[in-house]
């Protein structure tokens, strides 16, 4: 692809941002044993909290249950330059959980991770109703 690394090369730190805006509802910039040095937030998540987590380790603003999935993505991303997508959920102050799904990239010196994430709430509740479906048609069936 001749001329693409020219164009991604000459992309403005302001330019760069937008993009991820733009194709991400969060983005994390992580180091390579997890702490989070930076994050982008996109328009269409309905919180502000990944702004809170600049500096905290990624394993500290997921679930537990989740967690070991931060281990697999950062060794992923390491390893492979790029990770499998998996769903993390993260806590919020209100008792609820926000589930994204990551996907882990190598970037610079491969000392940092940009984990690129989708908000996958709407899909969770799309599933919750299909479940809440299912089980009444089974109740109504017996």
């Amino acid at each position: 692809m001749a001329g693409t690394d020219s164009v991604l090369t000459d992309l403005t730190r302001g330019e760069l941002e937008t993009v991820l805006r733009a194709a991400a509802d969060v983005a994390l910039v992580v180091d390579s044993g997890g702490r989070i040095l930076e994050t982008f937030s996109g328009e269409r998540l309905d919180s502000d909290l990944p702004g809170r987590w600049a500096g905290r380790n990624w394993n500290d603003v997921v679930t537990p249950e989740t967690r070991p999935k931060v281990g697999v993505l950062l060794d992923e991303g390491r390893s492979h330059g790029v990770s499998r997508f998996r769903q993390l959920n993260h806590p919020l102050p209100d008792g609820t959980e926000i589930p994204i799904g990551y996907t882990a990239v190598r970037i610079g010196d491969g000392s940092r991770l940009l984990a690129v994430g989708k908000d996958l709430q709407s899909l969770a509740q799309l599933q919750q109703q299909l479940v809440e479906a299912q089980r009444t048609m089974e109740s109504e069936y017996w």
